[in-house]
């Protein structure tokens, strides 16, 4: 998820907000698969930036067996928690609503799963299986 940070920081910056990864504890040992987490990083990223408000936090962790990425900002969910992740679920002035249904199929396909842990402050987290060295670093 380095590249994800590098890539965002300057945006959030340019937009005057702040982006911060961590990794708790257990978490920097975890390889999971870098082409997987970039694509939902990158959605749920775009989404904090355009909708989101405040500080916007990456953490990595470890969860039962699993690598779990959390991704908070300090704004508020407008849309229903039951419909965020359907196609056409936006709030948004030309938007199409289907970035979260596309990065919970990207993590679904990958054996992970994409869920709203809460609704205000948002929180979304990303979970997906711990694979080989080689494997995250080459891709699924």
């Amino acid at each position: 998820v380095e590249g994800v940070e590098r890539r965002w920081h300057g945006t959030f910056a340019a937009e005057g907000r702040r982006l911060d990864f961590g990794v708790e504890p257990g978490g920097e040992s975890l390889w999971i698969p870098d082409r997987t987490a970039e694509q939902v990083l990158d959605v749920l990223l775009d989404n904090a930036l355009r909708h989101g408000h405040g500080a916007v936090e990456v953490t990595v962790r470890e969860m039962g067996g699993v690598a779990a990425v959390d991704v908070s900002d300090e704004g508020s969910l407008t849309l229903d928690r039951r419909t965020v992740f359907e196609r056409g679920a936006t709030t948004a002035r030309g938007g199409s609503g289907i970035g979260l249904a596309l990065a919970r199929e990207i993590a679904e396909t990958a054996g992970g799963r994409l869920t709203l842990a809460r609704s205000e402050p948002t929180a979304f987290t990303l979970l997906l299986p711990v694979t080989e060295p080689r494997q995250a670093a080459t891709g699924p």
